[in-house]
């Protein structure tokens, strides 16, 4: 309960008795020893490092001088205490305005730290003034410095493997210390684990006993100072008649605690430990508070829920309606006690039934025991019945009446709500038979016969050529009986006529017929008055037989006209299939009369060259020769006539001879 919700009187008389006991509690946490090491920051935020750690200590029973002081770091040497200077007051005033809360940071005066208080070490005058907050103090501590220079630090970070570091802290005169130690391998990052990045590892803080027992923590990039804490304790339970022994605990420098209640009271709602009695007809669970009040004069609260069990009240109760369908369950849940026990031999807290009857449970607590009843009540399910008033099945155009019989009302696949209805199709129909316990179904199937219904189903084309044949298929019955004598469902046929099948099946009969044609293979011929022509000319071809044509070259007509030799295909085509014939057309060339010397044309007398004529299949020379080579010795012009059976043509060669040279010598005198 929020401390504001307290009536003005008892929040007044609350902090009077905190107030009062204060000193009390303040003195309890002066040590013993002349000083005890509370906390180490380790690890802590800021660059350097080494300039931002800072040890938390509380001085004894004697005020101690700041040169009294002693220190043995883990690391480095100790530089001494800076005396309050301008440099520790700058730093000071800086740090108390960042102050949110009530705290406020103090130097010793001459130098003297009083007995009782808390004092925080910061080990160098350099301490960042941001990289680690003071935001939350609500405390008054004292602040000290060691002398600037200490940038490498003097506690050793996390790091594996396992590794003890010692703090020794003391005064000179008398002799006296305090030593703590940790193991920098369980320090623990601000995530809660080990290890990682320098970021997630700065925070890492040790706190002590006064015993030196060593605790790891991370509260991040905050000074250590501690924050005041409450713990009401573990959640319990108690009997309504009882009373409860309370053992709060805080920690922090508090000025006193207070319990509250909205039901109940305490022996002493002031002290950490008291006595809770539960108000009368108190149950179920009560929440109690414990504030530990602070110097802000702000609370900090925590609560612990306590059970509160009155004397057993046995109770059953049914997870759905005690009255249902066969089939079902349901379960029956007993309250009101710590153990069970039911007629039906059970002993959980709950059981699942599906029959009618009185189920009782007998519940036992710490306070007694009680019993309950709980009538159940099962009802019987609905019945669905169809029943045919003739044969379900029956030939096409006819139909049967289906009666719904049992307990409920009806409802039909149909739609129909009727007791009976007539169908006249095949098919399941569906009974739904309904009362209060829900529904149930009944189905009939129907089967309608058809009448025959001949067909006959080809296998291919009915028309086909000489030598095929088709197999011809009969369905819409049972039996097949055909015009050729066949009872099989299929036949096959490979001549022409119409053929007839009978359909039977327990509905009646039904014929069917089929047509077959037959067609003949085609006949190709080639029709030519000759089988060869002379160049400039042509020929022409005809087609013969049946189907249509297609020539070589491409042409579809019954008739081809050719202008060169060659071989000529004409291919017939009918649906049962083609036919060609073939015929080999020669093209004769025209005569070409050429008279080819086998040397020059002019020569000496008494020389000769051979004449070659081509060009014909004969030949006739104007010298009366009929060879195709003559050979001539004398000048002149020679024709020869080359002849085939295209025609003849002419051709002529000059020839010329030249007179050997002649000597003479003629002389005056001889």
């Amino acid at each position: 309960m929020n401390k504001a919700a307290l009536p003005l009187v008892k929040i007044y008389i609350v902090l009077l008795l905190a107030l009062l006991s204060f000193s009390n509690i303040a003195k309890a946490q002066t040590p013993t020893n002349c000083l005890e090491i509370g906390s180490i920051l380790v690890d802590a935020c800021g660059s350097p490092e080494g300039e931002n750690e800072m040890v938390r200590f509380q001085v004894g029973p004697t005020a101690i001088a700041t040169s009294n002081l002693t220190i043995t770091w883990p690391s480095n040497p100790y530089r001494g205490i800076s005396p309050v200077n301008a440099t520790t007051t700058n730093i000071v005033n800086a740090l108390n305005a960042t102050i949110l809360s009530c705290g406020h940071l103090v130097q010793p005066v001459g130098g003297l730290l009083p007995a009782g208080k808390t004092v925080l070490l910061i080990t160098s005058t350099n301490v960042s003034l941001s990289a680690n907050s003071f935001a939350n103090l609500a405390d008054t501590l004292y602040v000290i410095f060691q002398i600037a220079g200490n940038t490498a630090g003097h506690f050793a970070n996390y790091s594996t493997p396992s590794g003890i570091r010692t703090l020794t802290m003391g005064t000179i005169t008398p002799a006296c210390s305090d030593v703590v130690s940790y193991d920098k391998v369980l320090l623990i990052n601000q995530t809660g684990g080990h290890g990682g990045s320098s970021a997630v590892n700065d925070g890492a803080t040790v706190e002590y006993t006064w015993a030196g027992a060593a605790s790891y923590v991370n509260n991040g990039c905050q000074a250590p100072f501690i924050s005041n804490t409450s713990n009401a304790g573990a959640n319990t339970s108690m009997c309504s008649s009882g009373t409860l022994v309370l053992n709060g605990t805080a920690t922090g420098n508090y000025t006193g605690v207070i319990w509250q209640s909205n039901a109940g009271m305490f022996s002493n709602p002031t002290a950490l430990s008291t006595n809770y009695t539960p108000a009368a007809g108190a149950s179920g669970t009560i929440t109690l508070s414990l504030g530990v009040i602070g110097h802000c004069n702000d609370t900090v609260f925590s609560t612990i829920n306590v059970t509160i069990t009155p004397a057993p009240t046995a109770a059953i109760t049914p997870s759905g309606s005690t009255t249902f369908c066969q089939g079902n369950s349901i379960t029956l849940t007993a309250s009101g006690g710590s153990t069970y026990s039911w007629n039906t031999g059970a002993s959980g807290s709950s059981i699942s039934v599906n029959t009618s009857g009185t189920y009782t449970v007998t519940a036992t607590g710490s306070c007694g025991t009680q019993t309950a009843t709980q009538a159940v009540t099962v009802n019987p399910l609905p019945t669905a019945t169809i029943t045919p008033v003739s044969a379900a099945t029956f030939c096409s155009g006819d139909s049967v009446m289906l009666t719904a019989s049992g307990a409920g009302t009806y409802s039909w696949s149909t739609g129909a709500t009727s007791t009976s209805i007539t169908v006249h199709t095949a098919g399941t129909y569906t009974l739904t038979s309904t009362n209060s316990c829900g529904t149930q179904t009944a189905t009939q199937a129907v089967t309608v016969n058809p009448l025959p219904n001949a067909v006959i189903t080809p296998s291919g084309s009915t028309t086909f050529c000489t030598g095929g044949s088709v197999t011809l298929t009969a369905s819409g019955g049972t039996s097949y009986t055909w015009s050729t004598g066949a009872t099989s469902a299929a036949i096959t046929i490979s001549t022409a006529g119409t053929y007839t099948v009978t359909t039977t099946n327990s509905c009646g009969s039904q014929t069917a017929t089929q047509t077959i044609t037959t067609t003949t293979s085609p006949v190709a011929n080639i029709n030519s008055a000759a089988t060869s022509f002379c160049a400039g000319s042509n020929l022409v071809l005809h087609a013969s037989g049946s189907g249509s044509y297609s020539w070589t070259g491409g042409s579809t007509n019954d008739s081809l006209v050719v202008t060169s030799g060659g071989i000529y295909i004409v291919t017939s085509t009918t649906t049962c299939g083609t036919a060609s014939d073939t015929v080999t057309i020669t093209q004769n060339p025209l005569p070409n009369a050429v008279i080819t010397p086998s040397g020059s044309t002019t020569f000496c007398t008494g020389g000769s060259v051979t004449l070659t004529a081509s060009g014909g299949t004969s030949y006739a020379w104007s010298t009366g020769a009929t060879s195709a080579a003559i050979t001539v010795s004398t000048a002149g012009t020679y024709t020869v006539t080359a002849t085939n059976s295209c025609g003849s043509a002419q051709a002529t060669q000059t020839i010329n001879t030249t007179t050997g040279p002649v000597a003479n010598i003629n002389s005056a005198a001889t």
